[in-house]
């Protein structure tokens, strides 16, 4: 199914010189390859999020052993 859209005459010759700047047959194709960076971009940082998190929890897990500096002078001093 094709839509129509109205853009102004300035925006679509922005249009048609990036999308002639970056190799691009048309400005459909400049928009189909936009929406996929879009969607790799969204998918990376929803990534990170999750790094981000997981190295959270794996801090936060570390932090519950005791610290050995006082149990190693406690043998050392016996």
């Amino acid at each position: 199914m094709q839509h129509v859209l109205t853009i102004s005459e300035e925006l679509y010759q922005k249009l048609q010189i990036s999308a002639q700047e970056n190799g691009f047959s048309s400005i459909e194709k400049l928009l189909e390859d936009w929406q996929k960076r879009e969607r790799a971009l969204n998918h990376r940082q929803l990534l990170v999020q999750r790094i981000v998190a997981l190295r959270t929890r794996i801090q936060n897990a570390s932090n519950v052993f005791p610290d050995s500096v006082a149990l190693l002078r406690e043998d050392r001093a016996r």
